[in-house]
């Protein structure tokens, strides 16, 4: 009987685990209208137009090792592949600098981590935004700053998270619910000046395997494998 029960149980765990992993889909799990009040919060129509262009790394490169790519798969708060890159950092308490110039958004307060996010607009339909920091308490919503400003520090993770959102691009034929980070997700090291894009294009490689975590977020999970993983430990369990 503990097995039949087992096996019932573990294969609701697994189908439950499916749909959360085809319908959470992006990382704040909620629907997302494409409405001008939301889309006020993520871009500036009163900047004058143009294109970003990035002349200041957002660390020093003594200060981190690699840059991991967009895609990346983190369940569970990462289901759907990622719409922002990673500075993975090799240490805390180190400076943070605006790429470009802009004007400031918005300043998430602490999340999960204790630390925050910040949202500059450049450009009235280009935008980007650095994650896990701890942003300098000196900044406020609606202040200007300029390339090379220290905005903050390195957060309570080992990494850093850089997006740009770009108005004149559309990904929204992926789904309906994307939130406006991924439906105008771009490239962000695309917009480097040379040479800092090909010396930051050098450090790009793919995430470490789980084994060997190149970042903490949930013990530095980077694959799907661990879902499964957890499953398979729980549901062997069951049948001892």
């Amino acid at each position: 009987m503990k097995k039949i029960f087992g096996f019932v149980f573990c294969f609701l765990l697994i189908i439950s685990n499916c749909f959360l992993i085809v319908g959470c889909g992006c990382n704040d799990g909620g629907h997302f209208s494409e409405t001008e009040d939301i889309l006020l919060e993520y871009f500036d129509e009163t900047l004058p137009s143009g294109i970003i262009e990035f002349t200041y790394s957002i660390l020093n490169f003594t200060d981190f090792d690699r840059i991991t790519p967009l895609g990346q798969v983190n369940p569970r708060g990462h289901t759907f592949p990622t719409d922002h890159i990673y500075f993975v950092t090799n240490g805390l308490e180190k400076p943070v600098f605006a790429p470009s110039g802009g004007k400031i958004l918005h300043i998430e307060e602490p999340g999960d981590y204790g630390d925050r996010a910040i949202r500059i607009a450049v450009t009235s339909t280009m935008t980007y935004y650095l994650g896990h920091i701890f942003v300098d308490e000196t900044l406020k919503q609606g202040d200007t700053i300029v390339a090379g400003t220290q905005i903050g520090t390195i957060g309570n993770t080992s990494c850093v998270d850089f997006g740009v959102l770009n108005k004149n691009i559309n990904n929204g034929f992926l789904s309906e619910k994307l939130p406006p980070t991924t439906t105008y997700g771009d490239k962000p090291l695309s917009y480097y000046a040379e040479p800092l894009r090909t010396q930051l294009y050098s450090l790009v490689k793919p995430s470490q395997p789980k084994e060997e975590p190149d970042y903490v977020y949930d013990g530095g999970v980077t694959d799907g494998t661990f879902v499964y993983d957890q499953i398979g430990t729980l549901c062997g369990n069951w049948f001892k």
